[in-house]
């Protein structure tokens, strides 16, 4: 029933909000990302809260947590948290995240590498960094291009890894890997 959704919701904001006021990272994040999208349980999108947001966002960056800077970027570049859309400052954060070694951050520049510069070499070397630190989106992606390039061997390994650090990409590819174990031999890549 809808009234104890909204029981359990104001139950989790609170004790977000209370692990927050501790400084918990996690919990910043999240409170980050509820109050830049909001959406409810049916889907409805809801007015952001970019008070709040800017307010766990800048905590992050008073603390110097090298996440912040990922998170400034996000808002800069998609418009988010109250912030006037700037894709050329928050291009400067994502540098800034990167530089300082955020696995997220490494993945998301991967991605500006291939669609819109086609430096797939920058691309690799950025997705390796983040397949380092167990980003499993880092490990799919990468494993294409081992396989394309050859190394097949390599190309299983970061699978296997990418399933063993879970998330979305995970389980994408323990698909893969169904295939190639599996009767049924699907294209890999």
């Amino acid at each position: 029933d809808e009234t104890n959704l909204i029981g359990i919701l104001a139950n989790v904001s609170a004790a977000l909000h209370e692990e927050a006021s501790r400084g918990h990272y996690q919990a910043i994040n999240n409170l980050y990302l509820l109050y830049t999208h909001v959406q409810g349980s049916t889907g409805i999108m809801y007015n952001p809260l970019h008070n709040r947001a800017r307010k766990w966002l800048h905590y992050g960056l008073d603390k110097n947590w090298a996440m912040a800077n990922y998170w400034l970027f996000d808002a800069l570049y998609e418009g988010n948290a109250g912030y006037r859309r700037n894709p050329q400052l928050g291009l400067a954060y994502l540098q800034k995240a990167v530089d300082l070694g955020v696995p997220l951050a490494q993945y998301e520049l991967s991605l500006i590498y291939r669609n819109q510069t086609k430096d797939l070499k920058t691309q690799e070397l950025l997705l390796g960094c983040a397949s380092k630190q167990g980003f499993s989106a880092a490990m799919k992606q990468l494993s294409s291009f081992k396989a394309i390039d050859g190394d097949l061997k390599e190309s299983l390994r970061l699978m296997h890894n990418a399933v063993r650090y879970g998330g979305e990409s995970g389980g994408e590819s323990a698909l893969r890997l169904s295939h190639v174990y599996g009767k049924d031999r699907k294209s890999v890549v």
